[in-house]
Formats: C-alpha cells, structure tokens, sequence
C-alpha cells in the first residue's frame, strides 16, 4: 500500500522510539563479551514495549548465572565505561523492589534469563517507565548486571537499595531513534508470544545516580 507523505508522519507522530547498543563492561576482568541491542517504543500513553536481543553470556565458566539483574540508570555517560551511570532510576525516591511491586524504583524490571547457548530474546512491557515527559528515559542508560536482583527481599540494606544483582557487566545508552528505520529486525509490537514469555519473570532495572 503506498503511503504519502502526510499519511507516513501521522502514523508515527504519536510514537517515540529509543535504540540502546549494548557492549560489555571494560572495567570488569575477564567478563563475558556481551553485545546487542535493546529497541523501546511507545505509543502515546501506553506502556513502553521492550525487545531484548543479546549474546554473549560466557556458560561455559564455572557456575554460570543465566540470570542477570536488568536495570536502566540515571545517567548516559559512558566515560569510565559502565561504571559511570550512575544509581537506579528513581524520582520518586522509592525503595527497591520488584517490576510488579507496589514500591519500586521507576527503572526496577526485575531479571532477564539466558539461554544455554548464552544468548538472550525477550519482549516485555512495563507501565511505570516513558520515553516522553519529565521522567522520560532518552539520555539515561541501561545495565546489565553479573547476577539476580533479589527484588528487594533479601533482608538487607543492599537488596532495597539495589537488589544484589553485583557488578554491571554491560551497559548502552539509550538514544531517541528514527521510527521509520527497522532497528530489530525480529521486533513486532503485535507480537506478544515473548511479552507473555517474560512478565511472569520479572527482570529489568532502571537506575537513578545519587546526589
């Protein structure tokens, strides 16, 4: 069907697309060389829709951990790696807890699980998170952490801080994107197999940087 002008901007006004290239931590010894991309996208109001594409998680090392702490930080700055991002996202100065709770961060979205072969294919949406408004996610970034984030229930300091999910093994920022470019080939909002797949685990942070 062909499309004027007029026609091609009025089904992408009300949309706001963000591209996040992911790659591994350089501060981190021997870590695992993970790359890939994270599309976000957001139609009006509505939650944001995450697609997830990963590789590189290292399975083959002693006591492999298949999930990995998933968090979106205050800051975009890159400058001392993945460790100048600053905290979870969190404007409302919440504690930490999981992507369902009540009480949580606005970037905390739980866990994300790889596969055997180390690689990673999730679909998700959260209601909390925006890519417009005050709060809106461009700019700030996203991590990924070496561990599970125990969703606030580990009966410590760090578990409401953080969730214990230990050092960022990868990063990107997250970058407003051009809505007609096909940055995931596989990402299809009418597809929802992989949101299912993912909401009943809970897996994806935001982080904030403190004052």
């Amino acid at each position: 069907m062909h499309l004027e002008p007029s026609d091609c901007h009025k089904k992408h006004d009300d949309e706001v697309h963000a591209h996040c290239e992911v790659f591994p931590n350089s501060n981190v010894a021997d870590g695992d060389d993970i790359r890939g991309a994270i599309h976000l996208l957001q139609k009006g109001d509505d939650p944001v829709e995450i697609h997830i594409a990963l590789n590189g998680f290292d399975m083959t090392k002693e006591n492999p951990k298949h999930s990995h702490g998933f968090h979106v930080h205050q800051y975009g700055d890159t400058s001392n790696s993945c460790d100048s991002l600053g905290s979870h996202f969190n404007p409302s100065r919440s504690s930490h807890g999981a992507k369902d709770a009540h009480t949580r961060h606005v970037g905390d979205l739980g866990n994300i699980d790889c596969d055997m072969n180390g690689n990673i294919d999730y679909k998700m949406t959260d209601e909390t998170i925006s890519l417009h408004g005050e709060n809106s996610l461009i700019g700030r970034s996203i991590a990924i952490h070496e561990g599970p984030d125990d969703l606030g229930m580990g009966g410590d300091a760090g578990s409401l801080k953080g969730g214990n999910a230990g050092p960022k093994v990868a990063c990107c920022v997250i970058a407003l994107a051009d809505p007609t470019h096909d940055h995931l080939h596989s990402f299809n909002s009418d597809d929802q197999e992989g949101v299912a797949k993912h909401e009943g685990h809970t897996g994806l942070h935001i982080h904030e940087v403190k004052p």
